[in-house]
């Protein structure tokens, strides 16, 4: 049975993909296997990640002015605010069960990990909370 291959491409003026990053080489190998079979191709932009800049921003200044006024931990801050932030998503179980599930910010991108944190600070500014910029750290 052949895996599943994901990797990052550009699209060619005449639409060809062309494997891009350091797992090029492998790319082209591993899809010489599916040469001459039917396969299914999907194709969609590239997502910015969330930078480590962002996420320590959050962490570091955001839920740590939340959590030194309300008295929890920066952990219990942060689950507050995915729920009050970010949609829920729905997990069916095999018996057909619908659980509610909060969205995790390591699946949001770069700009939806900034409206988020933005959204965040709004709460907090309602709440009489200053939270610095980070260009004023």
């Amino acid at each position: 049975m052949l895996a599943r291959i994901q990797f990052e491409a550009v699209v060619g003026e005449r639409g060809e993909l062309t494997p891009t990053g350091s797992r090029a080489i492998s790319v082209r190998a591993r899809l010489q296997r599916y040469k001459g079979r039917a396969s299914l191709v999907t194709v969609e932009p590239e997502r910015k990640r969330r930078s480590l800049k962002q996420n320590a921003y959050l962490w570091g200044v955001v839920y740590t002015v939340i959590a030194a006024w309300s008295g929890h931990n920066v952990e219990e801050i942060h689950e507050a605010m995915k729920a009050l932030h970010l949609p829920m998503r729905e997990l069916m179980t095999p018996t057909g069960e619908v659980l509610p599930l909060v969205t995790s910010t390591t699946r949001l991108d770069s700009l939806e990990f900034t409206e988020y944190v933005g959204r965040v600070k709004l709460w907090a500014g309602e709440q009489g909370l200053y939270v610095p910029e980070p260009d004023e750290l």
